[in-house]
């Protein structure tokens, strides 16, 4: 698959592939801590220039990774993607997105989901896709929700970057 290819145009944004001159607008609204706060610890905070330019360096050396900038006014405002991994040892496609809190509310993230799900559904030939967040995260709840998703499983114990215990969730959404 040509990792160029995916250029979704929506009414109020567009997916399309990072560029390496997206590192400042990324690491902007990335370097947030509202915006870190319920993703994994995985994701940097703070989120600096450097680490935005490794992150898209490292896209181009990934195999079952496909993530898109989320393109708000001209500048990449958040990331949305899709990776393989494994759920009780069977190869799973699992979804992943952020937007800059500027954007929170206006309904991007719901219609980029649902969006980049159709796009890659085919492509990878997907039966099911999957969904991680954690309890606390009310807004991606209603954005799986929107996108049809259903929670299949809850994890207890599970530790914020701030040390705060909450429960992740798995949502799954059949194709």
């Amino acid at each position: 698959m040509n990792r160029d290819e995916p250029f979704i145009i929506c009414e109020n944004f567009r997916l399309r592939p990072f560029r390496y001159n997206d590192a400042e607008s990324l690491a902007r609204h990335a370097n947030d801590p509202e915006v870190a706060r319920f993703l994994r610890s995985t994701f940097p905070h703070p989120y600096l220039i450097y680490d935005a330019q490794k992150f898209i360096r490292g896209l181009h050396e990934q195999n079952d990774q496909f993530v898109l900038a989320i393109e708000v006014a001209g500048e990449a405002a958040g990331a949305i993607g899709i990776h393989r991994t494994y759920y009780l040892r069977k190869p799973i496609w699992e979804v992943g997105y952020w937007i800059g809190r500027k954007h929170w509310n206006k309904n991007i993230t719901t219609e980029a989901l649902a969006q980049i799900i159709a796009y890659y559904a085919p492509r990878l030939k997907m039966d099911e896709v999957y969904a991680k967040i954690y309890e606390p995260n009310v807004a991606s709840a209603k954005v799986l929700q929107k996108c049809g998703f259903t929670l299949l499983s809850s994890f207890n114990g599970v530790m914020l970057r701030d040390e705060t215990q909450v429960v992740e969730q798995l949502w799954i959404k059949k194709l």
